[in-house]
């Protein structure tokens, strides 16, 4: 199973619907695979993180 990273700078400079469509296009063209955010700090908020778990918890739902 491999392991895709999803950077921080995305995260933070991204809209939430270009976040969704690169989620997206993850899910279902490289999955299953687990998704990682490295280097996730103070500088992001909170609510992106919360954007970023919801996200994952759709696209599993969606392509399992």
């Amino acid at each position: 199973r491999r392991t895709l990273l999803y950077t921080a700078m995305d995260m933070m400079e991204k809209t939430d619907e270009q976040i969704r469509e690169d989620f997206e296009k993850i899910a279902r063209e490289y999955g299953p695979c687990d998704l990682g955010l490295p280097n996730v700090d103070l500088g992001i908020p909170d609510d992106r993180v919360r954007f970023a778990l919801d996200l994952c918890a759709e696209m599993t739902e969606k392509y399992s």
